[in-house]
């Protein structure tokens, strides 16, 4: 860490570091590089009905995410991003999330590097991920090659899967992630298909040594209407895992894990003496996972500088009995104050 901090106090004496956009940025050259970071500090208490036990509540206070990029552009061909990724009890000290190098060539590129793939959107005024996220979210190191333009961007990824057969042989590309967005006035569209579902870094992390793979889809759409914006969500297996894989409702039939989700969102309502305030509504499930089969609620957001805001939200779902080890019902409460720049 002290090498780094060297190394950026270096790079900003040589070059000096200025404004550019509202941008944080310095430029040298034909090198412009472009700085981001992120804040969040959350307040939370959650509890779940239907079983005695203590770990059922609890109430935390965490500084949730520390994250800080650079993303570095030279003579608009050579584009690079860094991003170093910082969360309590799960990434610390702190964790590579980003780090790739790609050529432009018009409208096609080619590149490598660790990035998240073409698989999922996710995106939500929530403090809590889309229950999309936990299932479908992946990031690994990759081959990738690209075509964008009027309105549509196509990418391959091809990557050396943690997911693999019983008895196969390690360390092959044995990974593949197309995905295609499409965005055109208030409509965006995305589909994205994995060759393997359990590479996510979600629920289905960890799981190895299969009898057989599972293909993953996702489909994204979006309606932004002035103020409003809609947005629907669904990450699915395309087949069954075998029962000694993945079996958690135990039914013997093996699982075909599946969530989807609803938001609508409305922004741009100003509030004196606050800011702009945004309020958000959340409706989603998933089925034969190990994630609420029904989730639902309401957040409430207001923007009270440049980059600071305040989030308040609060959950409710239900479970599968057969899949939660008793769980019925569960409740949530957050309150989160976050800056970016």
């Amino acid at each position: 860490m002290r090498s780094a901090a060297l190394v950026l106090i270096v790079v900003l004496l040589c070059c000096g570091i200025g404004s550019a956009d509202e941008e944080l940025a310095l430029k040298k050259g034909d090198l412009k590089v472009v700085f981001s970071g992120l804040l969040e500090a959350e307040a939370s208490y959650v509890g779940e009905t239907g079983r005695a036990m203590a770990e059922d509540y609890g109430a935390d206070a965490v500084c949730a995410t520390a994250q800080f990029g650079l993303d570095a552009l030279l003579k608009e061909r050579l584009q690079g991003r860094l991003v170093l990724l910082w969360e309590e009890d799960d990434t610390e000290p702190y964790d590579l999330d980003e780090g790739w190098l790609r050529l432009n060539l018009g409208k096609f590129s080619v590149g490598g590097g660790r990035r998240y793939l073409k698989f999922g959107v996710f995106e939500s005024m929530f403090v809590s991920d889309p229950l999309t996220l936990e299932l479908g979210e992946t990031n690994a190191s990759a081959a990738f090659f690209g075509f964008e333009g009027a309105g549509l961007t196509l990418e391959a990824l091809v990557f050396n899967g943690d997911v693999e057969k019983a008895g196969a042989a390690p360390d092959r590309l044995n990974g593949l992630n197309l995905g295609v967005e499409w965005s055109r006035g208030a409509l965006t569209l995305h589909l994205g298909w994995v060759s393997e579902l359990a590479e996510s870094d979600g629920v289905l992390d960890g799981l190895t040594g299969i009898d057989h793979h599972t293909d993953g889809v996702c489909g994204f759409c979006m309606v932004e209407l002035g103020r409003f914006k809609l947005i629907l969500e669904v990450v699915s297996g395309l087949r069954r895992y075998a029962a000694v894989d993945l079996d958690v409702d135990g039914n013997g039939r093996g699982d075909k894990p599946f969530a989807w989700g609803f938001e609508a969102q409305l922004g741009g309502l100003g509030v004196k003496g606050l800011g702009e305030m945004g309020v958000g509504l959340r409706v989603e499930g998933s089925d034969e996972v190990e994630l609420p089969k029904l989730r639902y609620g309401v957040a409430v957001c207001v923007d009270v500088a440049d980059g600071l805001s305040v989030t308040v939200e609060t959950l409710l779902w239900q479970h599968d009995e057969a899949v939660s080890g008793g769980l019925e019902r569960g409740y949530g409460f957050t309150l989160q104050l976050s800056y970016e720049f």
